[in-house]
């Protein structure tokens, strides 16, 4: 939630508009929601290392699904989000490369704070830009949604 509320003052600043509040309630209703799915995969267990590189890499492929999708609708984004897109705006850059960074500070960030960092947070690092524009450019493709001017690049 901190880093919510830095990412919310950020974006009112590089855009000279008021801060996006909602922003903090759909923050809050996301980590809500991925403490919930924690809780409910405690116990689950994955033996092998396939199962579990499986698994990781359909959460990731359905995060960026999900992700381009509620973008798209252009509902309130989590802080993050709404920075990676005035940065594509700002800077002329590709979704890649700007999500890559966005979770590179992130990344730095947990770092610093002796938060958890693990092998899935790296990967996410490195996979998640990626994956987001390339499920844009899918999710384009199939008709579902618009060109997006900046996953072009």
């Amino acid at each position: 939630m901190i880093l919510a509320g830095l990412f919310i003052l950020v974006n009112s600043l590089l855009t000279r508009t008021a801060p996006e509040l909602a922003g903090l309630l759909t923050a809050f209703a996301t980590g809500l929601f991925l403490d919930g799915w924690l809780f409910l995969l405690a116990g689950m267990e994955l033996e092998s290392i396939i199962s579990r590189a499986g698994l990781f890499l359909c959460a990731q492929l359905l995060l960026a699904a999900g992700t381009a999708l509620y973008l798209h609708t252009k509902f309130a984004p989590i802080p993050i989000d709404r920075l990676m897109l005035v940065l594509i705006d700002k800077l002329h850059s590709s979704v890649a490369v700007t999500k890559t960074f966005l979770y590179a500070v992130c990344l730095v960030s947990a770092f610093l704070l002796a938060g958890p960092i693990g092998p899935g947070t790296v990967l996410t690092v490195l996979l998640g830009g990626f994956l987001l524009q390339y499920a844009f450019i899918v999710l384009q493709r199939l008709g579902i949604m618009p060109i997006y001017e900046s996953s072009k690049s």
